[in-house]
């Protein structure tokens, strides 16, 4: 502990660029042209983002909600020491640190080290390929790992995919299916009334039955029976599970909806059937739809029911942008080319942050596309019979990369709506200047890659948390002078509080001490409240010299397990004890008054009998030990 203790003096006694230079000796990682800055007391964000749009940097990326930190990225500084010593004398800044890599919390036991696109350190993906190796750039990935501390998938949550047919039996997928508990999936009847008969875990929109499986689908030149459990593995393979591969989404449900047509010269598919799965899924409790499939080149009035409905029941569609490697704003493809509003459109980027331009499967570009995500040899699983693991390349793993991720917003904040879900993902991505139509070509709008951790924290800044606290009660002082001090916590916002943590502290000139000061309240949702129990309350000690009424100011600290975190000043008032005093001394009945009568409702004078006088020191001690009692049975 001593040490510990040295090494902490010796931290903050250097300067900014001494700690940095002393962290690089010491072998630490950091994100490249990034710094952490803490807000100067009376600084407002809308200076910060000024002084930041003045010298090229990214607008300031609020660390934590509610709290003074940012980060700040730079991509034009000319390195990471040089905005350590620009913005720690920013008069905007309080101070400034890099923004240090750590080894994470939480890692799959099955993280595929050609997984780049969860952890990219530079390691080169396919290094055995003449065509696809390719050395990548550390740190252009999603960020999945660090939002995998967050979430890792809620089942309530429900993402559809719509695609050649999964393969059901696949271990990676085992417990995870959405089940249609309106539907008696024995009694070949339509028991919800959806026109869809016994559909338990989804729909085969091809060939009309309730069977979405891969089960005798042939490929056809058109058509690969695989995608579909290419793509699920991507978005949904169950992590830390000893197999194979990890997806974006470990917990959330799988609606299955199989589109591809069985024909004999192989599968196909068709706008019908694409466009029913679609339907399907919107109509059924999707949150969410990956549609990993390409459009058309004109508009389609389903394509445009698709849109409406898609905007009138508040659920998002996730689409892939295509791999003909053209511009979507010169040569626009349907749906993705209808206005509507509840879409996103996806582009595909290498291991280095660049849209991938190869001669295979070239990604599609332009504003059309609302973000990229990795979709550059991607490890993902294959269905049975082999059940191997594959690499594949395309928009259409790029797509299931962004549905996981909204299905991980709604999983850490189910309240917001779906407008909300799509401004978390694209205020969330990263900004790369090498998607950046300002600076080349094929470009994505925004410049935006996604990052799941960033649209998470985003989702949480989003979020309507609001909490009041109430001081109820505090006790009278015990013999030792602790005090039991009761509260309310009310959620007064939108959303749900979660595994809510209570933490009471004094204030800096408070004499009380915290004897019991941290509380574990539980889950408190929209609009209720929650009274603190014999556990949870807070004991305090009040000082031997309290007396009479005392007010003592405190802070609680109010903190939901995901991050929001509220710290109220209040005081706890407490009802010191007054001690004893002699009381007044019983007349002399052998004195008489003026008027010959006993004085008995007077005081008495100096004088007095021995009787009396031992009387009032009993009385006394009796008090004393009443009062004692009373103070012990509280």
């Amino acid at each position: 502990m001593q040490i510990i203790a040295i090494l902490a003096l010796t931290t903050i006694s250097t300067t900014p660029l001494e700690h940095f230079d002393a962290s690089i000796a010491m072998g630490a990682r950091m994100r490249d042209r990034s710094v952490i800055i803490k807000l100067a007391p009376g600084e407002t964000v809308e200076n910060l983002s000024a002084r930041t749009g003045e010298l090229g940097c990214l607008p300031p990326d609020r660390v934590s909600p509610g709290r003074p930190f940012f980060e700040l990225r730079c991509p034009q500084a000319a390195s990471t020491r040089a905005m350590i010593s620009l913005w720690s004398a920013a008069p905007e800044v309080s101070w400034a640190e890099p923004n240090f890599l750590l080894v994470p919390e939480y890692v799959p036991n099955d993280l595929n080290e050609e997984q780049w696109y969860h952890q990219n350190v530079g390691q080169v993906v396919y290094p055995t390929h003449p065509t696809y190796r390719l050395e990548g750039i550390a740190d252009a990935d999603i960020d999945t790992v660090e939002a995998w501390d967050l979430t890792t998938g809620d089942p309530n949550v429900v993402m559809a995919l719509v695609d050649s047919g999964l393969d059901l039996d696949h271990p990676e997928f085992a417990g995870r299916f959405w089940v249609n508990e309106d539907e008696d999936c024995t009694n070949g009847i339509d028991d919800d009334g959806n026109n869809y008969i016994d559909d338990c875990n989804g729909w085969d929109t091809g060939d009309g039955d309730n069977d979405p499986s891969t089960a005798g689908l042939i490929e056809g030149p058109f058509c690969d029976p695989t995608h579909g459990t290419n793509v699920a593995g991507v978005m949904a393979a169950t992590g830390n599970n000893s197999v194979d591969i990890a997806g974006i989404n470990w917990g959330s449900r799988i609606m299955v909806v199989k589109e591809s047509i069985s024909m004999p010269g192989g599968c196909d598919h068709s706008i019908a059937a694409v466009a029913e799965g679609y339907l399907y899924a919107i109509d059924n409790g999707a949150n969410v739809v990956n549609c990993s499939l390409g459009g058309t080149p004109q508009r389609s009035m389903l394509w445009d029911e698709v849109a409406r409905e898609a905007d009138a029941k508040g659920v998002l569609l996730v689409m892939s942008g295509g791999n003909d490697g053209v511009s979507r704003d010169l040569n626009p493809e349907y749906p993705i080319a209808i206005d509507f509003a509840n879409k996103l459109a996806v582009a595909n980027t290498t291991n280095r942050d660049e849209l991938w331009a190869g001669a295979n499967q070239p990604s599609a570009w332009g504003t059309s596309l609302d973000l990229a995500a990795p979709g550059y040899v991607i490890r993902t699983i294959q269905p049975a019979p082999d059940r191997s693991l594959g690499r594949g390349l395309g928009t259409s793993l790029s797509a299931p990369q962004v549905t996981g991720t909204v299905g991980l917003i709604l999983s850490l904040v189910p309240e917001l709506n779906v407008a909300e879900l799509k401004q978390a993902v694209l205020e969330g991505a990263d900004v790369v200047g090498s998607l950046d139509c300002a600076n080349v070509e094929r470009c994505v709008a925004g410049g935006r890659r996604l990052n799941v951790h960033g649209a998470l924290l985003r989702a949480l800044e989003l979020a309507n948390f609001e909490v009041q606290l109430a001081i109820t009660g505090a006790t009278k002082p015990s013999d030792t002078g602790t005090v039991t001090v009761s509260y309310e916590v009310m959620n007064t916002g939108t959303a749900a509080l979660r595994k809510v943590q209570a933490t009471l502290t004094a204030s800096a000139s408070s004499a009380l001490a915290i004897v019991r000061g941290d509380a574990a309240l539980g889950d408190v949702a929209a609009g209720d409240s929650v009274v603190s129990r014999q556990l949870s309350a807070f004991v305090v000690s009040v000082p031997s010299t309290c007396g009479g009424t005392t007010a003592f100011p405190v802070q609680v600290e109010l903190k939901d397990e995901r991050g929001p975190a509220w710290v109220i000043d209040t005081a706890v008032t407490v009802e010191c004890q007054t001690p004893d005093l002699p009381g007044p001394k019983d007349p002399d009945p052998t004195v008489e008054d003026d008027q010959g009568g006993c004085a008995c409702n007077q005081s008495r004078g100096e004088g007095g009998s021995a009787i009396a006088l031992a009387a009032l020191l009993l009385l006394g001690a009796l008090r004393r030990r009443n009062g004692n009692k009373r103070a012990a049975n509280v």
